[in-house]
Formats: C-alpha cells, sequence, structure tokens
C-alpha cells in the first residue's frame, strides 16, 4: 500500500526514488515485522495465557515435548499479522509473486487457527486427525504448485532450480517442480506449528518471512 503512495511522489522529491528498490522495502519489511512482534507479541502471549488458550501437553510424550508446557497455541495470529501486515505496506501488490506468497499464508493460517481451535474446544484436544492435516496441507501445495507451474510453461516463472555455490548451474525441473514445492510447504508449514509462540523461534521466522514476501 505504501509503495503506491510514496513511489509516485519522487517525482517531486527525488528521495522517495529509494523506494522503487526491493532492497529497501525487503528491509523496511523486516523492521516492521521486528516491531510488530516486539511490540504486540507480549501482549498477545498475556491474552492467550490469559484465557488459558493453550495446548495440554502429555506427560507420557517425550521430554522435548514437555519444555512447550506453557506455551500458548493459536499463535499463528501474531505470526501472520507479522507476516501479511509488512508484504501488505511494503509489497508490490501488483505483482502476482506476492499475491500468491500472502494467499498461501492465510490458507496455512486458516488450516492452522482451525487445528487450534478444535484443540481450545476440547472437542478434539489433539486438533485435526494428522493424516486429515497432512491431507489439506498437500491439497494447498499442490494448488499452489500447479500455480507456479503454470506461470512456469508461460513463460512468467523459471522452473530452473538455483542451487547456493553453484553460479552456472541450473538444473530444470520441469514436472517435478510440483513435489518440490509440496515439500517445501509442507516442511514450513509444520516448522512453524511447531514453533507455536515459543520466544526463541517466532521472532526470526517472521522477519524472513517478510522477506520472501516484499517484491
Amino acid at each position: 500500500m505504501l509503495y503506491y503512495l510514496l513511489v509516485p511522489l519522487r517525482e517531486y522529491f527525488i528521495f522517495f526514488n529509494v523506494f522503487r528498490y526491493i532492497t529497501v522495502r525487503t528491509a523496511l519489511a523486516g523492521i516492521t515485522a521486528f516491531l510488530i512482534c516486539l511490540i504486540f507479541g507480549p501482549w498477545v502471549i498475556k491474552m492467550l495465557n490469559k484465557y488459558q488458550i493453550g495446548e495440554e501437553i502429555s506427560p507420557d510424550g517425550p521430554a522435548s515435548h514437555l519444555e512447550k508446557r506453557g506455551t500458548p497455541s493459536m499463535g499463528g495470529i501474531l505470526i501472520i499479522a507479522a507476516t501479511i501486515i509488512p508484504a501488505f505496506l511494503w509489497g508490490d501488490l501488483s505483482n502476482t509473486y506476492v499475491r500468491l506468497a500472502m494467499s498461501t499464508m492465510l490458507l496455512f493460517g486458516l488450516l492452522g487457527f482451525w487445528d487450534d481451535f478444535l484443540k481450545i474446544k476440547r472437542t478434539k484436544p489433539k486438533g485435526l486427525i494428522i493424516r486429515h492435516k497432512l491431507f489439506f496441507q498437500i491439497g494447498i501445495s499442490a494448488v499452489i504448485g500447479l500455480i507456479l507451474i503454470y506461470l512456469g510453461f508461460t513463460g512468467e516463472f523459471s522452473l530452473h532450480l538455483s542451487l547456493p555455490f553453484f553460479k552456472k548451474w541450473f538444473p530444470y525441473f520441469g514436472w517435478f517442480y510440483l513435489p518440490w514445492i509440496m515439500l517445501i510447504l509442507v516442511g514450513s508449514s509444520n516448522s512453524v506449528n511447531l514453533a507455536d509462540l515459543h520466544p526463541s523461534s517466532v521472532m526470526e521466522k517472521k522477519i524472513a518471512e517478510s522477506f520472501a514476501c516484499t517484491a
């Protein structure tokens, strides 16, 4: 939104020309995400704890899971806000990939909200059945992957993979891009789901995601 307000002002003040550059807007998105977590994070956690919005941790489970005791569920509220708001403010919303990234975040966020809602209502203490959750995650990832592959075949998106440390080697994935995208999205979704609102993980994830959604 601010992208469309500030960039036209470059005709009057040359300073506003800097907002045309992705690097500048990416940095501003990261700062915005940081401030959202810093300012609203403690308040959100306090409210979730106040209303006892949390997940029961079984004492029979792995010892590592017991560390999550007292960590509130529905941390996706803060996670999504700290990603979508910076992207909306600093991103170029005319860019197909920005809109696609934001839509992907919202779809997985709704799935996470549904899962946590079932836990809170205690109708299903464990939330969605794992196979059902995985089914929806794979379904969302498949739709996003097919859209990207379509854009690839129409020339708007590269189906070549860029690998670190290999400047001249870009393997062509073609249709193999679909399972690759699904693996990345499902894996990323579950990693965020496992984090909840643990303070050691949320801040870094949100800043990184705000970078990815800004273009």
